[in-house]
C-alpha cells in the first residue's frame, strides 16, 4: 500500500519568532515582506518538511532597484534554537559556510514577480526547485542528509520583496489558523491557532521558555573586508561610494544603486560619485 505524502493534514507557515530584522508579516504567517534595504530578509519554515513534501512559494512583490533575488534552501538546525537578534543579513554566504545550512540563489528566470515555485528534497538528498508551469524540476544542490529533519530557508533578498506560502492544489493559503482583525489596532492581525493560543502578527511569541545557542554558532556578519559585492554576492567588490566611503560593491551594482536610488544602502548617505578601488 502506498504512503500518502500530502501536506493537507498539517499546514506549514513561517516560523513566527525567528526572522530577519527587515521582515514584516502580512495578514498572517504565510505572507512576509522585506521593508527596508535588500537584506535581512531571512525566513524559516515553522516545522521540518516531510520526505518529498513540497513547499510552494509565490513571489508577490519585487523591488527592481536591486540585483539578485530569492534564495532558497534547507537547514538541519531547528530555527527555534536560534536567537533572532543574531541572525545574519544573508543566507548566502553567511549561513551556507556553516554546518547544517544549504541555500542558493534560484535562477533569475524563476524569480519573477508572480512566479509560483515549489521546493523539496528527493530521496537522493537533492534539493529540487520547479515553477508550477514547468515540466521538469531543476536540481539546486545535493548532499542533503536523508535521515534528519530539514526546515526550509527562504531569503527574501534583492529584487524579491515579498513572498507568500501557497497551497497550490487548492489555489489558496495553507493557513492552519483563522486570522481576524485585532480590535486594538487595525494595522495588526491576531492569528488564533488550532490549539487556541494567539499572537499578534508582526510581533513574536514569548521566548522565555526557549533556549538559544546561536551565540555559539558565531554567525559571520558582513565585514568591510568581504571580497565580494554585498548586493550580488558574486562579483568582486571594486567600487567605493563617495563621500561615505563604503567599498563593498561591484561596479555594476554600484551604478544601479547610484542611478536608481542615489543613496548608500548601508548608511543611506547621498552618493555624489563612484570611485574604482583595488579589490579587497
Amino acid at each position: 500500500m502506498g504512503v500518502c505524502l500530502s501536506s493537507e493534514p498539517e499546514g506549514i507557515s513561517f516560523n513566527p519568532r525567528v526572522r530577519g530584522q527587515h521582515i514584516s508579516w502580512g495578514r498572517c504567517l504565510h505572507h512576509a515582506e522585506r521593508c527596508h534595504s535588500f537584506q535581512n530578509g531571512l525566513l524559516f519554515s515553522d516545522r521540518p518538511l516531510r520526505p518529498q513534501e513540497k513547499l510552494w512559494v509565490r513571489i508577490v512583490k519585487d523591488d527592481p532597484r536591486w540585483y539578485g533575488g530569492l534564495r532558497l534552501g534547507f537547514t538541519s538546525v531547528d530555527p527555534d534554537s536560534l536567537n533572532p537578534a543574531a541572525l545574519p543579513p544573508f543566507a548566502c554566504p553567511n549561513l551556507t559556510i556553516l554546518n547544517g545550512y544549504w541555500a542558493i540563489c534560484i535562477p533569475e528566470e524563476l524569480s519573477k514577480i508572480g512566479a509560483l515555485i515549489s521546493l523539496w528534497v528527493n530521496r537522493k538528498g537533492q534539493a529540487l526547485c520547479q515553477r508550477k508551469e514547468d515540466p521538469q524540476p531543476i536540481v539546486l544542490f545535493d548532499g542533503l542528509p536523508r535521515n534528519m529533519p530539514l526546515w526550509a530557508i527562504v531569503d527574501v533578498y534583492g529584487q524579491t520583496k515579498a513572498v507568500q506560502l501557497i497551497d497550490s492544489s487548492k489555489g489558496k493559503l495553507p493557513c492552519p489558523c483563522t486570522c481576524v482583525t485585532n480590535k486594538v489596532s487595525q494595522s495588526q492581525t491576531v492569528c488564533r491557532t488550532p490549539k487556541g493560543s494567539s499572537y499578534t502578527c508582526g510581533s513574536s511569541p514569548s521566548n522565555s521558555n526557549m533556549t538559544s545557542h546561536s551565540e555559539s554558532l558565531n554567525f559571520p556578519l558582513y565585514l568591510e573586508d568581504d571580497p565580494y559585492c554585498v548586493i550580488c554576492q558574486d562579483s568582486t567588490s571594486d567600487t567605493m561610494l563617495v563621500p561615505c566611503g563604503h567599498r563593498c560593491f561591484c561596479k555594476s551594482c554600484a551604478l544601479k544603486v547610484h542611478e536608481q536610488n542615489s543613496s548608500c544602502p548601508l548608511c543611506r548617505q547621498t552618493i555624489h560619485c563612484l570611485q574604482n578601488v583595488d579589490p579587497v
